[in-house]
């Protein structure tokens, strides 16, 4: 005698809700149930459509599934991809797990940029988004007015949506009464037509007086159900085709006949839709699988695969086998090392990671076992999964080579370049004769990264004792040029290097040190030749490391506005718990910012990078920050926070720039300094040809204008843009200094004809501050009096003398009160003189009278 069926009727909600509605709630249930679902709502607008969304909502967050709303507006109907922002935005997440390709493609739509919009791409692109979005959680889509929606977005959401059959997906284009035709309403599955009345009046009973209740509800519902139906419940729930044939078979092989899953449907729990088959609510699934036992699920799971015959389902069948296994199954672990590697390929590295993970677990051998935790874990530091790697590099490894050098990679993306060195160390101890080369290239790479310049050279050094080619010698020579211990020559000879599948390629990091030396000589086109391979088969850590660099060349080519796109794009694909790779982006940024002038958004992002580089020891990328924090407070004139930062810059990384530094001392009077940091950059450097920025440290202190102008006639042939500026301000500062007015005048058109018409307004208060006035004739004009001082310390005698008070003097000279009463404190001795008063006293009987002046 069959048991009795508990009954449980379709869900409905606690909203009010009338019988016309609920096919719509069917529609919702079951989508998210399995079974793809599109339908076209005739609705007005108004109170009515507002309480039919709200239902909508509710019956979504019953069911436990994800609702995102797109809204098509009159006034934006007309605007290419506007209605598709808050559908991009909602699904954020899942676009950084897209190809490249179709991830810029919907960036670009995101941004409205349509012209940099690959149509294919987006489609194919679109359709991928919302198939990943729904494996993670079920997802209902309303399209609200979706006869407005803009053609670009319509078009994009009907090629998705036509083409999903098999996702946890609900779609819902909600259209204007007399308006169904329409191309979001033409691939629907039913059409429904609901009038103002239809969302007002109260509906049937719902199964919970309160959503709180469900869950209760459910467990109850399934306590009562008999074992064969539960198993029934089970494989519809683990079952990945929703293929009717497929789960009958696998329920009737588990409880000896096809009566539990047709009682299942007949008592509403299961849903048929011609040879479709889903769940009439997806917690009833869950609920039933988790009530079986380990060794019951992996007997629904064994079912499921041995009634997946259909070669189309030979993918579904192999996870199947996996969850199915108990011990080591080596034949099932190459079935997933195979999905694993085509998931690689096709760019899907979370399916990869996941794959080569079970494999591993399911194999016998020790050597393939740690093969494959290898290639798991290469797959999620190339995702940048900050979550799957904190939990694998958790959990207890064997100690060997290979596996520290990939731990390494995902310790650089989590905790930075420092917690690389300490894997990199412990595996070059362990490393054979064979793989010491490789291991201490990459070992040297993090050690430069980290500020630890001496081992670095060291190890660098050794890497080249034992090789004198390929992409280790690469590496370890392209750092010896960074620090300035050999000539840029042969390790340089390679324009790109094609990057295998390997996520911890040397190549990688060969091609992004190649593409840095080229920038230190000014070769933009060289370095930027050498980044493509820097990307492809890279870790998730390297194309943030890339991306910084391009849009630096974007920068020294005076292209700071496409440098800020770029960044802001690469910020964008950058999972949001990523904040060690966001911060080298945000970094670059900040550097951006600062060349358009965006002073107060450079300087929230170095207050926020700054602290984080300096607690994971990432010297070279705190140098670089403090760098440009330097540079910013030089250009606006509080030159004392300016030098602080530039000189902890040099500290922090005596590789880095110091021409700023340099240039920076002399403007404000300390020449003796200055020549202290360029004779401690030159004594660290035996290379014979200097770098751009050597030769603009050495032109200013030097004060040789042969020098000067050589060096800016070879940027004018063929020099960065920007170094090309920087250069022709210090000669404008030179020319001020020495009061050579129409020289001052002659340079600062040129600074300005180059500056302004590309965007680069950060250096322009830097420039103003050196504008002659008026009444400034070219020659001295300072007594003879004032001659021991220097001429930083003759502007501020000249403003204390008029009666300024320092800070007066200091908004003026466009410097910090400090610094105004620093040089007051070396004037006094200099002049013999006490007080400020003796200082005017001074001054003014020297200076001709008014009379004398004007003549």
């Amino acid at each position: 005698m069959t048991p009795e069926m508990p009954t449980m009727p379709t869900p409905q909600i606690a909203t009010p809700l009338t019988a016309a509605l609920q096919p719509l709630a069917d529609a919702v249930l079951g989508g998210i149930g399995g079974r793809t679902t599109r339908l076209v709502v005739e609705l007005p607008g108004g109170e009515h459509r507002r309480t039919t969304l709200d239902a909508l909502a509710a019956v979504t967050a019953e069911a436990g599934a994800r609702l995102v709303v797109v809204r098509g507006r009159v006034g934006d109907s007309d605007l290419a991809y506007s209605s598709l922002l808050s559908l991009i935005e909602d699904l954020d997440e899942h676009v950084a797990e897209l190809p490249a390709e179709e991830a810029a493609s919907l960036r670009a739509a995101a941004a409205l940029r349509e012209g940099d919009v690959d149509p294919r791409a987006a489609r194919t692109g679109l359709r991928r988004l919302l198939v990943g979005a729904t494996a993670a959680r079920p997802l209902v889509l309303v399209v609200d007015g979706a006869e407005l929606v803009d053609d670009a977005s319509s078009t994009l959401l009907a090629f998705a949506l036509a083409r999903i059959d098999d996702a946890r997906l609900a779609s819902i284009a909600i259209v204007a009464p007399g308006t169904t035709d329409h191309r979001l309403a033409h691939g629907a599955d039913e059409a429904l037509t609901l009038g103002p009345s239809d969302a007002s009046e109260r509906g049937p009973t719902p199964i919970a007086e309160a959503p709180e209740d469900a869950d209760d509800r459910i467990a109850t519902t399934v306590a009562a159900l008999p074992t064969s139906h539960v198993l029934g419940l089970a494989v519809v729930t683990a079952d990945a085709t929703s293929d009717l044939a497929v789960v009958t078979s696998a329920s009737t092989a588990l409880t000896g006949s096809r009566t539990a899953f047709d009682e299942l449907v007949e008592g509403g729990l299961v849903r048929v839709r011609g040879v479709a088959v889903a769940l009439a609510h997806p917690a009833v699934g869950g609920t039933a699988y988790h009530r079986l036992s380990p060794a019951e699920r992996r007997r629904v799971h064994h079912a499921l695969a041995t009634a997946m015959t259909d070669p189309r389902y030979a993918e579904a069948r192999t996870w199947q086998l996996a969850a199915a296994a108990e011990g080591h199954d080596d034949d099932v672990a190459a079935a997933l090392d195979t999905i694993a590697g085509g998931a690689r390929r096709q760019g899907r590295l979370a399916t990869a990671a996941i794959a080569s993970a079970q494999a591993a677990d399911l194999t016998s051998e020790e050597a393939e076992r740690l093969g494959r935790t290898i290639a798991a874990l290469g797959a999620w530091t190339g995702q940048g999964d900050v979550a799957a790697l904190g939990r694998a590099l958790d959990a207890p490894f064997h100690d060997g080579v290979a596996l520290r050098v990939a731990r390494s990679a995902a310790m650089r993306w989590l905790h930075g370049e420092a917690a690389a060195v300490t894997e990199l160390r412990a595996a070059a101890g362990q490393a054979t004769a064979a793989e010491r080369p490789v291991v201490d290239a990459l070992f040297a790479d993090a050690a430069y990264a980290s500020g630890q310049g001496r081992t670095a050279v060291d190890v660098a050094g050794e890497v080249l004792r034992q090789v004198d080619r390929g992409p280790a010698a690469e590496l370890a020579g392209a750092i010896l040029i960074l620090n300035g211990q050999v000539e840029a020559g042969p390790y340089l000879e390679h324009e790109t290097q094609p990057v295998g599948a390997d996520a911890h390629s040397l190549e990688v990091r060969a091609a992004i040190r190649r593409a840095e030396v080229h920038l230190r000589y000014g070769e933009l086109d060289r370095a930027e030749r050498a980044l493509p391979g820097a990307v492809d088969g890279a870790t998730a850590w390297d194309p943030a490391e890339a991306v910084a660099l391009r849009a630096r060349i974007l920068g020294l080519r005076a292209e700071p506005v496409a440098a800020t796109r770029l960044l802001d794009a690469a910020l964008d694909r950058l999972p949001s718990d990523s904040q060690v790779a966001r911060a080298v982006v945000a970094r670059e940024q900040a550097h951006a910012r600062f060349l358009t002038a965006d002073v107060s958004d450079a300087v929230a992002a170095l207050d926020r990078v700054i602290p984080l580089f300096e607690q994971l020891r990432m010297a070279r990328q705190e140098a670089s920050a403090r760098h440009t924090a330097g540079c910013l407070a030089w250009s606006m004139g509080r030159i004392d926070q300016g030098l602080r930062n530039l000189a902890r810059a040099r500290q922090l990384d005596p590789t880095g720039p110091v021409a700023d530094l340099v240039i920076a001392l002399v403007e404000s009077g300390r020449a003796k300094d200055a020549t202290a940091w360029l004779e401690a950059a030159e004594d660290g450097s035996r290379q014979a040809t200097p770098t751009l920025d050597l030769v603009r440290a050495r032109a200013t202190l030097a004060a040789d204008d042969g020098l000067i102008e050589a060096m800016l006639a070879r940027l004018r042939d063929r020099g960065p843009a920007l170094t090309l500026a920087e250069v022709l301000i210090d000669a404008t500062a030179r020319h001020h200094r020495s009061r050579r007015w129409d020289d001052v005048r002659s340079t600062a058109v040129e600074v300005a004809r180059l500056i302004v018409p590309s965007g680069v307004a950060g250096f322009i208060p830097r420039l103003d501050r050196l504008e002659p006035t008026e009444e400034e004739p070219d020659g001295p004009a300072t007594p003879d009096v004032l001659a021991p001082l220097t001429d930083a310390e003759r502007r501020v005698a000249l403003a204390v003398s008029r009666g300024l008070t320092n800070r007066a003097a200091a908004d003026e000279l466009y410097l910090s009160v400090k610094t105004v009463d620093s040089h007051l404190q070396r004037i006094y001795p200099k002049l013999q003189i006490r007080s400020r008063a003796e200082l005017a006293a001074l001054v003014n009987r020297a200076l001709p009278a008014p009379e004398q002046r004007s003549a």
